[in-house]
């Protein structure tokens, strides 16, 4: 029996032993507390959105206006308008590019007709702001679009909705001469706007 309490006495003397030996490092045996550390890394990547409503779901041009301009011979002419405002998202608020382009041609913006032969050439101008919720037009003068032409050094929002403060406004205007030039039927074209973080 002596001899067995001996052996005992000594396994454990050698626990006690090799456990001090780690005392010095995380996670260490101790008659209070014990404590480790972890690395937390996180890599928060690009992230960018367009939308045009606060529920996310998709556009459509659905104000129109029609207003009177100089035709150029002393008199006025008819314009037609529509005004489409969107949001663009980009984490942090970052930068970012958009570029706009039209299914049906490669070399500017055009209505097509499968039953008529004609075109209706449009032009497209942009604001960095939301539309006038009154006036139903932009908020600051549109800028000419180039169809596959990319617009940068435009400025994202913070928000993924914008607030409710869109901050990309689009026009679409059609001349008088224009309308008057097609032959009758149903035009229409898709029109891709793509944006992309700079």
């Amino acid at each position: 029996m002596t001899i067995k309490k001996a052996l005992l006495t000594m396994a454990i003397a050698s626990l006690a032993s090799g456990a001090q030996a780690v005392t010095d490092g995380d996670g260490a045996l101790d008659d209070e507390n014990s404590s480790v550390t972890i690395d937390v890394t996180l890599e928060v990547k690009d992230m960018i959105q367009i939308t045009s409503k606060s529920d996310g779901t998709q556009f459509a041009f659905d104000d129109y206006v029609y207003t009177m301009v100089n035709d150029g011979d002393g008199g006025d002419a008819i314009e037609l308008i529509a005004f489409e405002s969107f949001c663009v998202f980009v984490n942090g608020g970052g930068g970012y590019n958009v570029t706009m382009s039209d299914s049906g041609s490669t070399t500017g913006f055009f209505l097509n007709s499968a039953g008529a032969s004609d075109e209706i050439p449009f032009q497209v101008t942009y604001a960095a702001a939301a539309k006038d919720a009154v006036r139903g037009d932009l908020t600051a003068p549109g800028t000419a679009v180039t169809e596959s032409t990319a617009i940068t050094g435009l400025a994202g929002h913070s928000s993924q909705y914008c607030d409710a403060a869109d901050n990309l406004s689009i026009a679409i205007d059609i001349t008088e001469d224009d309308l008057l030039d097609a032959d009758t039927g149903d035009y229409d074209t898709t029109m891709t706007f793509l944006v992309a973080v700079e």
